[in-house]
């Protein structure tokens, strides 16, 4: 048997990020509710496997959503769980199955997105996926092999490719605070010469129209691998969000004062 989950928690700025994952009953089990304990236990502690898009977080909530009767299946209602969560608590706060990466392409994210419209059931969610161009990350995902490489015997986070992939970045991308039209709100630089990677947003510097905010920098740590690549981009990305609320709040005062 499979359980599908979701995990709640809150970043140190306090903003929610919602997870969906799947897992073995009889791994992590006995029992679905002890394997959801443990699971959830095994995220926390950054444990083998465990999301990195939690791993800013901390008050951890878990809950059950579906017990089926094989992983295969529960791959399925992951994926489609996931996606029932970006429509509900944004897609910008919420990752799962092989939509885990802080940084999304968003030209294969909104046709995934265009299934899970109007909260379908399950069998009328898999109809209209089944009628989808698939990309080789969902198929990956579907067979249950790694989504980076397609090879069994290793999570996408222990992939020994990963340090040679891309990392997401630049126009066309879904961040954690924000996906474009929105140009540049937070975005990647790789590292050249002496410099490190980073990960670079706009500061706000008050109401003056047309003047830009100063360019704010969060350095990724060494060894500068893929996982400190994404925890910098998730912590420059809450950054951001406190930055666009600043300004939304400073617009408000203006027009009561008006």
């Amino acid at each position: 048997m499979a359980l599908v989950y979701s995990i709640e928690g809150r970043t140190q700025l306090g903003t929610r990020r919602f997870y969906v994952g799947s897992c073995s009953v009889a791994e992590w089990g006995p029992t679905a509710a002890q394997a959801l304990q443990n699971r959830c236990a095994n995220h926390a502690a950054r444990g083998p496997g465990s999301a990195v898009w939690l791993r800013c977080c901390s008050g951890l909530l878990p809950s059950a959503l579906c017990v089926v009767d094989s992983g295969p299946e529960g791959l399925k209602y992951e994926l489609f769980h996931t996606l029932l969560g970006m429509h509900s608590h944004g897609l910008v706060y919420t990752r799962g199955a092989h939509l885990c990466s802080v940084a999304l392409p968003w030209g294969s994210l909104s046709p995934l997105l265009e299934t899970a419209e109007d909260s379908p059931t399950f069998p009328a969610w898999w109809l209209r996926l089944t009628n989808l161009e698939q990309s080789d990350s969902l198929k990956r995902h579907l067979a249950g092999t790694c989504y980076r490489c397609g090879k069994g015997g290793h999570r996408a986070s222990h992939c020994p490719q990963q340090d040679h992939l891309p990392v997401p970045g630049g126009v066309g991308c879904v961040y954690a605070a924000h996906y474009l039209p929105v140009p540049k709100s937070v975005y990647f630089e790789g590292g050249t010469g002496m410099r490190p990677p980073r990960w670079r947003y706009r500061k706000s510097v008050g109401s003056k129209k047309g003047k830009k905010g100063k360019l704010m920098t969060v350095k990724v740590a060494p060894p500068f691998g893929v996982e400190q690549i994404h925890e910098a981009g998730m912590m420059a990305a809450e950054l951001c969000d406190v930055e666009v609320e600043r300004r939304r709040e400073g617009r408000g005062c203006g027009a009561q004062q008006a």
